[in-house]
């Protein structure tokens, strides 16, 4: 999973810039407008930085989902920029966010909010490559914990 801790935390915000400015350019929206994820992470970042943090990690969930389906040239202009920028790249990205998928199936639970968010992105790209019994048994433990959530 991606851990971001105070010492890498300007690591990823900078990661997610440079993702946040593609997706923003591609899909129009605008890169630090009103209502944009870049305003959101500096309010949370003015609130609690406990807040930015789960924000960052659910924002690079998301936008790594996103990016996972656009073409090929934007994938490639993009892990250029982060690889130029001596960030890491779209792969070990990937690979720290797939890791909590195997993670959660080896220990037959979600542990947490962070964990659930990023296994729902999982489940909801039909297009990932998490085999049908890795799949089957998240969904499982998807709602197992939304069922633990609504309990308490």
């Amino acid at each position: 999973m991606l851990k971001i801790t105070e010492q890498n935390y300007d690591v990823y915000r900078h990661v997610f810039c440079i993702l946040w400015k593609h997706m923003s350019a591609k899909s129009g929206i605008g890169y630090d407008g009103a209502g944009s994820p870049i305003q959101a992470l500096v309010q949370f970042e003015l609130k609690s930085k406990a807040a930015a943090k789960k924000s960052l990690i659910m924002g690079l969930s998301d936008i790594l989902t996103w990016i996972s389906h656009a073409p090929m040239d934007l994938k490639e202009n993009i892990n250029n920029e982060l690889l130029l920028n001596k960030l890491p790249g779209l792969g070990k990205l990937n690979a720290e966010l797939k890791d909590v998928v195997s993670k959660v199936v080896k220990r037959g639970r979600i542990k947490n909010l962070d964990e659930y968010y990023l296994v729902k992105e999982m489940l909801d790209d039909v297009d990932s490559d998490i085999s049908m019994e890795d799949r089957t048994k998240l969904n499982e433990l998807f709602g197992a914990f939304e069922n633990r959530v609504r309990k308490s």
